[in-house]
């Protein structure tokens, strides 16, 4: 099994994202998930070393209201150094398009954040924050567990579950 070193730039995605990785049945002592700034100091520092150590590095970073291939070429050359085994996934706009879409809520390519908030406040009958993206994940990947279908996730997320499961570097 491959050793897959993660990075994501939002503080609460790690476990978000380890849902994910329960639910493809990956096991979880050859991932680490880390907290990093896009393209920062420590970020750069981190990822050189997980490339001595790590079979796969993915960088996990959301558009906001940039060209999502910028961002993506501007990761590469400034953080992976063309490395082969290294992936950068950028999300858009945010990493709440993939629960957002993958319950089916309407309005996820403008303002994903918005469509889960409407999406809360209707079930839980409070706001959605930031700290409640891991229940959020848990609620939209139970509803698709084990991931049988994956054709109606959004591209980034396809790419994320593709590179996880995948047996090269």
């Amino acid at each position: 099994m491959s050793k897959i070193y993660i990075a994501v730039e939002d503080a609460y995605a790690p476990r978000a994202l380890w849902i994910i990785v329960n639910n493809l049945r990956i096991a979880k002592k050859n991932i680490v998930i880390d907290h990093l700034l896009p393209c920062s100091t420590k970020m750069r520092r981190i990822i050189n070393a997980a490339f001595l150590s790590y079979d796969k590095i993915i960088v996990i970073a959301d558009a906001e209201r940039k060209d999502p291939e910028k961002v993506k070429r501007k990761i590469k050359q400034k953080c992976l150094a063309g490395k082969r085994n290294g992936h950068v996934i950028i999300t858009r706009p945010c990493i709440e398009e993939w629960p957002c879409k993958v319950l089916g809520l309407k309005g996820c390519n403008q303002d994903p954040v918005r469509a889960i908030n409407n999406y809360w406040m209707k079930k839980r009958g409070n706001r959605y924050r930031k700290a409640l993206l891991g229940r959020i994940f848990e609620e939209a990947f139970e509803k698709s567990a084990p991931f049988s279908s994956i054709k109606n996730f959004p591209d980034s997320l396809r790419e994320f579950i593709k590179i996880l499961k995948s047996k090269d570097h």
